[in-house]
C-alpha cells in the first residue's frame, strides 16, 4: 500500500478511536478530545526532540538538514491541529477559551509561534550552522521545559492516573496512530 493510503488509514484510525473513546466520569464525551489533546501534546515533543536532534546532526552532515526541515513542517502542522483544540477544551471544561494564565497554555502558544517563526525563517541565512540551529530551537525549549513547567489548573497526568485501562489503552492507540501518522509523513515529504 502507498504511503497517502497508509496515511489516510491511520487518520480514520485516529478518528474511530478518538469517537469509540470511554467517556470520563468527570469531563463526560468531553474527554475524547482530551485524550486527542494529550496524544498530540505527547507526539509534538517527540517530532520536536527529533527535529532538534536532526536538526543539529545536519551541523555536521548536511544531507540530515531536509529531514529536519521537514520533520518540524509536520511538527507544524500537528501544533496547529492542537491549538485548534485548546479553547475547544478548555472553554468547556474552565470556562475561558485561552487559559493564558496556565503555563501549559502558554507554552503551547510559544512553542507553536517558534515552530512558525523557524518554519518561515529556515534557509534566510547564508550559514548552514544558522539555519539548522533555527530548525533545532522549538526542539531545545521543549526539552528545557520537559518536568519544568508549572501547572494552575491543567491536571497532573490525567490519563496515566486513570483507572480506566479503556481509557489507558485508546489514548495509547491514539498516540502511537498519531506518531505513526507523522513519520510516515515526514517519509513522505523525504521522497519528494
Amino acid at each position: 500500500m502507498k504511503t497517502k493510503n497508509w496515511l489516510k488509514v491511520l487518520l480514520v484510525i485516529i478518528a474511530i478511536l478518538t469517537i469509540i473513546a470511554p467517556a470520563e466520569k468527570t469531563l463526560g464525551q468531553l474527554a475524547k478530545l482530551v485524550y486527542l489533546h494529550a496524544a498530540l501534546s505527547i507526539a509534538i515533543t517527540v517530532l520536536l526532540l527529533f527535529t532538534s536532534t536532526i536538526a543539529i546532526i545536519s551541523i555536521f552532515k548536511r544531507n540530515s538538514y531536509s529531514l529536519a526541515k521537514n520533520s518540524l513542517k509536520v511538527s507544524l502542522v500537528f501544533q496547529v491541529v492542537n491549538i485548534g483544540l485548546v479553547p475547544i477544551i478548555t472553554g468547556l471544561t474552565w470556562g475561558v477559551f485561552f487559559a493564558w494564565q496556565e503555563p501549559r497554555v502558554i507554552l503551547t502558544v510559544v512553542l507553536l509561534s517558534l515552530t512558525l517563526a523557524a518554519y518561515l525563517m529556515e534557509d534566510s541565512f547564508g550559514s548552514p550552522v544558522i539555519n539548522s540551529l533555527l530548525l533545532a530551537a522549538p526542539g531545545l525549549v521543549r526539552l528545557f521545559t520537559l518536568g519544568n513547567i508549572g501547572r494552575l489548573m491543567h491536571p497532573i497526568n490525567p490519563i496515566g492516573s486513570s483507572d480506566s485501562l479503556a481509557i489507558k489503552t485508546i489514548s495509547l492507540g491514539i498516540f502511537l496512530s498519531s506518531l505513526l501518522f507523522a513519520f510516515l509523513w515526514i517519509n513522505q515529504l523525504q521522497k519528494k
